[in-house]
């Protein structure tokens, strides 16, 4: 998990579907997830 995960997961403390979400964003669109997780973060 990187900073900005961990950023995003303790804003929405912690939230399961946020978790879910995140996992399968990273799954299933890596680049884009890659790319643009700063913006996620907004």
């Amino acid at each position: 998990m990187n900073d900005l995960q961990v950023r995003i997961r303790k804003r929405t403390e912690d939230d399961p579907t946020v978790i879910l979400w995140l996992r399968n964003l990273e799954r299933e669109k890596p680049r884009y997830y890659r790319d643009n997780m700063k913006l996620l973060l907004h």
